[in-house]
């Protein structure tokens, strides 16, 4: 518990050390927790009674700090004439003498450490409008170490923390709210249910659940908190659901057994960190609605190789993909308008480990195609070892001359292509549901060097079955082309 305090006081002081110029963290998908402690000034504090307050932006109050001796204490529905709606982050921390508190009904959330170390405090009456409960609120206190039932439910139906041992555990159906760290450390857990009561996942509710290996996330969850299965080294697979719409910073990070993930296109936003460390994650599928690729969101995903950026994206920040060093052809759509410093640093062949002591060697991104020709690209956003594709007079063309990067002019005129393989597609590359001589012309294009295909445009392109992309794929397209066949075999 201390070693939280500490860490989290670390992390303040660096965050104020760090200039803006050190570390980029796009404002749309940082994420500002609930749990964050607040910082105030003498200026800003404001004192009635018993009680240090904030007056937040809606003209409510959170409640600081307490500073009464009281060991039954009834928090007050009104400060100032002000509603009270929030305890704040360690607002009644290691009272010694209190026993009882009664909590309003005007207040909505309770903050992290709230009532952390309270060893006395035998009573708590927390009221239904109580609908989000941050870590470690009641930790410490003996009403939480006698609560006699192994799920600790309270307010407006949230789970604050598992007190039983079973491996297999179903939620119960009157959850809504899964409370920060509320299976936290759970060693022992195989699998777990989550029914279709729950709309959250609290912030490192599943973190480092070491024996995890299947989850069942109902279709009405909205939100993945902070870290919420971080270190969940054996999970290897997971269904978000369509219901879902952020996800938020750490979410997976460092699941290294991770193989692969679905972001459904109802996802508007990934945090920082959400997938770092996931050391054998393959596939990545994105949502189309993701605006914003954040700060080291997929950072030493060694394993990765199989990676569609999708059209509307906008942001790639910095070190988004530092070090997957198994991507071997990425193409930018037009969408993205920035991509910042080291977004793709360390992609380059090397040796990386995958797990303790474990490692292998992984070929190296070796081109990027950059469709927006005036995209900002910061410094060491790319390796020196790669081809960029792009336009005549683009960024990308300034970028790769001012960098020592090899340049290939690609057309204007070209469509990206994002292929979807099938039975009946191959040889489709144009996606336009028809196989024509504009699919051919993309073969010949490849096969010449002038364009670059990823792992499912070549599947696309192998109307051979070869394999490989070379002049008796471009004949065998051509042929198919004055076929003007609709399915097309190996072999045929």
């Amino acid at each position: 518990m201390k070693k939280r305090i500490v860490s989290l006081l670390i992390m303040c002081g660096m965050l104020a050390a760090v200039g803006s110029s050190a570390l980029t963290v796009n404002a749309e998908t940082a994420e500002i927790e609930n749990s964050a402690a607040v910082v105030q000034t003498e200026e800003s504090r404001e004192v009635s009674g018993d009680y240090e307050y904030n007056v937040l932006s809606d003209g409510t109050v959170e409640i600081t700090k307490y500073t009464g001796s009281g060991d039954n204490v009834k928090i007050p529905d009104k400060i100032a004439g002000k509603k009270v709606t929030r305890l704040g982050v360690m607002s009644f921390y290691s009272l010694k003498e209190l026993k009882s508190v009664t909590i309003p009904n005007s207040v909505t959330s309770i903050g992290s450490l709230a009532f952390d170390s309270c060893k006395n405090l035998t009573k708590v009456t927390i009221p239904n409008s109580v609908k989000d409960i941050d870590g470690y609120a009641f930790s410490g206190t003996a009403w939480l170490d006698n609560f006699s039932d192994d799920f600790v439910i309270v307010g407006d139906s949230v789970l604050i923390a598992y007190k039983g041992n079973e491996k297999n555990v179903i939620i119960p159906n009157s959850v809504q709210t899964i409370g920060s760290n509320a299976f936290e450390e759970c060693y022992d857990l195989t699998s777990v249910t989550i029914p279709n009561s729950v709309k959250k996942i609290g912030n490192e509710a599943f973190s480092v659940c070491s024996s995890l290996t299947n989850v069942t996330i109902s279709n009405n969850v909205e939100s993945i908190g902070h870290e919420a299965f971080k270190r969940c080294i054996s999970l290897k697979k997971i269904k978000i659901p369509n219901s879902v719409k952020s996800i938020g910073g750490g979410a997976f990070e460092s699941c290294s057994n991770l193989e692969s993930i679905n972001i459904p296109d109802s996802v508007t936003s990934i945090g920082l960190d959400a997938f770092r460390f996931c050391s054998r994650l393959k596939k990545v599928n994105l949502s189309k609605s993701i605006k914003t690729i954040p700060y080291a969101a997929f950072l030493d995903c060694c394993s990765l190789e199989d990676l569609q950026i999708s059209e509307g994206v906008e942001v790639i920040d910095s070190h988004a993909f530092d070090s997957c060093s198994s991507l071997k052809n990425i193409d930018i759509p037009k969408s993205v308008k920035t991509i910042n410093s080291d977004a793709f640093i360390n992609c380059d062949s090397k040796q990386g480990m995958i797990e303790w002591e474990v490692y292998i060697t992984t070929p190296g991104l070796s081109s990027v195609t950059v469709r927006n020709k005036s995209a900002e690209i910061a410094e060491n956003a790319f390796p020196e070892s790669i081809t960029l594709y792009g336009y005549k007079d683009s960024t990308t063309e300034t970028y790769a001359k001012d960098n020592n990067i090899k340049f290939v002019l690609i057309n204007e005129s070209d469509t990206p292509v994002t292929p979807n393989p099938t039975q009946n597609n191959i040889g489709d590359l144009d996606g336009d549901n028809k196989i024509t001589s504009v699919d051919a012309l993309y073969v010949l294009r490849a096969s010449v060097g002038i364009e670059i295909f990823n792992a499912n445009q070549n599947k696309l392109a192998d109307v051979d079955g070869s394999g490989k992309v070379d002049s008796a794929m471009l004949t065998a397209a051509v042929k198919l082309t004055v076929r003007t066949a609709f399915i097309f075999s190996a072999g045929a």
